[in-house]
């Protein structure tokens, strides 16, 4: 008889245990970046939410979860808020670490302090990011378990996303411009903003190829308002001249404008640039009949004379600071003489 009523109590408490055996103690995670992508040097947001996914209810206990979340190196983690951008509640999280150190990735573990005592309901917080270098910006998010529960769906325990680092462009541009005056070509811009912007190269193609730069103007640096620039291009090539601007941040990243066109017909200038610091070119459409290039110092002394056969690239980086003057022959016995400045 004692041991009927044994077995009876047991099978009785089974039956109570069993609908709690089957259901899934089981708890999600979701990132979510805030914006698409991030300029280098700027800041951005990903969101983390850490859910109870049990459909009957089943209350996942304090202290049982943390979000592990890990970020491309070039994406260094600020710190932790609420979404709002508040302090995180102590109360209901702990952050255990954020590490910036590694070689690999950039960490944040954040421990849920506070059950998620029904379906649906979700611990949430917002990690705060700098870009800090260009490049894709995967993130992706894991769920840890501090606590044994009694199961769990392994489906949704991870998660993925990404805040791409774009390039930061030193200077916002309103305009570039370039029209013939006279025997030249005149080159005008204007920015809205300037970020970090060290100088505008301008430089010129005839082809769309190759590019020289003929003339630097230094940038305002810094600046929110509208800044405008000139720059003179006194011997443009015979022909179709292309222009275009290199802008240069003051840690080298670059960007480049659209091109522009002038045509110059009858021009005769072809000594570029100038003035001219490494490479002087010289250009003709006829540079088959050139027979003899030489440069000449204030003083009248040669200080380069060509080979039989002339290249249109001359190296002058041996030349002083100073005037010369470049005489140009050709077979028919024509001279043409050009005006230089070499600097340093």
């Amino acid at each position: 008889m004692k041991t009927r009523k044994m077995w009876l109590r047991l099978f009785a408490l089974a039956v109570l245990l069993a609908p709690q055996l089957v259901r899934a103690q089981n708890v999600g995670i979701n990132i979510n970046a805030g914006q698409l992508s991030i300029l280098n040097g700027h800041q951005g947001i990903m969101d983390v939410y850490m859910c109870n996914n049990d459909p009957g209810g089943l209350s996942t206990p304090s202290d049982a979860v943390s979000a592990l979340v890990s970020f491309s190196t070039n994406l260094t983690i600020l710190g932790v808020t609420k979404l709002d951008g508040t302090p995180l509640p102590a109360a209901d999280f702990g952050i255990v670490f954020i590490d910036n150190s590694s070689q690999d990735s950039h960490n944040v573990k954040v421990l849920c302090k506070k059950p998620l005592v029904a379906f649906d309901d979700c611990a949430e917080f917002r990690i705060l990011v700098q870009g800090n270098a260009v490049g894709t910006g995967a993130v992706s998010g894991t769920l840890l378990f501090e606590k044994l529960l009694q199961s769990n769906n392994p489906n949704d325990d991870n998660s993925a996303s990404s805040i791409p680092v774009m390039v930061n462009l030193p200077v916002t541009l309103r305009d570039f411009n370039a029209e013939k005056v006279e025997s030249s070509a005149v080159l005008t811009w204007s920015t809205s903003e300037e970020t970090n912007s060290d100088r505008f190269e301008v430089q010129r193609s005839t082809k769309g190829k190759e590019w020289i730069p003929i003339e630097s103007v230094q940038s305002a640096g810094e600046s929110t308002t509208i800044r405008s620039y000139e720059a003179i291009d006194r011997n443009p090539l015979k022909g179709e001249n292309l222009y275009r601007l290199k802008m240069i941040d003051k840690d080298s990243s670059t960007a480049f404008s659209s091109i522009r066109s002038v045509k110059f017909d009858g021009a005769s200038a072809f000594v570029y640039p100038n003035p001219v610091v490494d490479y002087l070119y010289l250009n003709d459409d006829n540079w088959g009949t050139v027979t003899q290039v030489t440069i000449l110092d204030k003083t009248g002394r040669q200080v380069y004379v060509s080979a039989k056969k002339p290249e249109s690239k001359i190296d002058v980086r041996s030349l002083a600071s100073g005037i010369y003057n470049v005489r140009i022959k050709n077979a028919d016995g024509l001279e043409s003489n050009y005006r230089i400045a070499v600097g340093k």
